[in-house]
């Protein structure tokens, strides 16, 4: 009887581990695809960044994006606005490429946590053809020499 007992506890402790798993495996790639977006008035809306065209994340450094004129490529590199750290464009053709939006967006996590981490998102218009070359760095703005070795390079071809 004590043996039927303990396997039925150990059962529902087994259904409720894989339960709680699966729940967290849902909220973490929900918190991957969506960034929380703060417009002026303080109104926060999500923002579902699978969704967004071109869209090229941090581990994809040094692969090749093809775009038509007109399209927008879109970067979230993986950041940390606490530390001072941020992306810095240091190579862009200008005649090919075209800023068109930044914006860091914080990790949602509960309780908010000082020091969590975020997502740092560039848009760039095509605006010329040809082909060039995207780089970004990751460093303190106000520091002359704060290599942290963190890159992001993407070629781009624009027909």
């Amino acid at each position: 009887m004590k043996t039927q007992i303990l396997l039925s506890c150990l059962f529902i402790l087994l259904i409720f581990v894989a339960y709680a798993c699966k729940t967290r495996k849902k909220l973490q790639t929900e918190t991957i695809n969506q960034e929380e977006q703060v417009d002026d008035s303080g109104k926060s809306e999500q923002v579902d960044v699978s969704t967004l065209p071109n869209l090229f994340t941090t581990e994809q450094s040094g692969e090749k994006a093809k775009l038509s004129v007109g399209d927008t490529l879109n970067l979230l590199l993986k950041a940390n606005a606490t530390t001072g750290y941020s992306w810095a464009i240091t190579n862009q053709d200008t005649t090919i490429l075209q800023n068109d939006g930044a914006k860091y967006y914080a990790d949602r996590v509960e309780p908010q946590l000082v020091g969590s981490g975020g997502n740092q998102w560039f848009a760039f218009k095509a605006i010329g053809k040809g082909n060039a070359t995207l780089k970004l760095v990751y460093k303190r703005p106000w520091e002359a020499n704060t290599d942290t070795g963190k890159t992001f390079e993407l070629e781009v071809a624009v027909e």
